[in-house]
């Protein structure tokens, strides 16, 4: 449980990232790709720094078999890369982001089935959230805005946003339908537990009630 939580933690954390930068690119759509890179870089040597950290101030018991030094060392090693080429990145950023959004796409389309299994009434949001993931994700793999930079920053921002925003409404809607379930279940059980000991105390020998003894001793005849 304690490492299902961890993961929770780190993707919520990842979605918010998400969030943050998606809205930073909407709101400033002339940002050069340049820039972008630099921020992203920057965040992921931040990201990875901050589970190097994690890692060692942890009690022993809770790093074990944690994945707080790998995510740090990939965050670290994939910023450094960005910062480093940044020429070459900047022709791959659409192309990266573009099959980020496809593999989010394919994990909502999942989230989408499985909150019809929980017989969630408005399931098929996140089957929205799935399609829309994918379009955008197949313009950014295409890239048919290459000479037209504020439009390609908007889509990229787009599509972080809603990545973000699906991943955080993800979490926190199976999350709530699975402990209503859990609920659900306890109180059955508790139910059943009831019955099954008034059943037990009503068929119980020593619970049958003798016929009342008239005074004396008699038997009222």
């Amino acid at each position: 449980m304690e490492q299902i939580r961890e993961v929770k933690k780190s993707f919520c954390a990842l979605s918010v990232a998400y969030i943050v930068l998606g809205l930073a690119l909407l709101i400033w759509p002339d940002i050069s790709m340049q820039t972008f890179c630099y921020v992203f870089g920057a965040g992921m040597i931040i990201f990875g720094c901050v589970h190097i950290v994690m890692y060692f101030t942890k009690d022993k018991l809770q790093s074990v078999m944690q994945m707080d030094m790998v995510s740090g060392i990939i965050g670290i090693a994939t910023g450094a890369y960005i910062l480093l080429k940044m020429e070459s990145m900047l022709e791959m950023i659409p192309f990266v982001l573009g099959i980020a959004a496809l593999l989010g796409a394919v994990v909502k389309l999942q989230y989408a089935f499985d909150l019809k299994r929980f017989h969630a009434k408005r399931w098929y949001l996140m089957l929205i959230i799935a399609a829309a993931l994918l379009v955008l994700g197949v313009l950014l793999v295409a890239n048919p805005f290459e000479e037209m930079l504020s439009t390609l920053v908007i889509l990229i921002g787009v599509s972080l946003l809603t990545d973000g925003l699906g991943n955080l409404l993800s979490i926190f809607w199976i999350g709530h339908l699975i402990r209503k379930r859990k609920n659900v279940s306890a109180d059955t059980q508790n139910r059943a537990d009831q019955n099954v000991a008034v059943e037990i105390t009503a068929s119980d020998p020593n619970e049958v009630q003798l016929p009342a003894q008239t005074p004396g001793g008699g038997n009222g005849e």
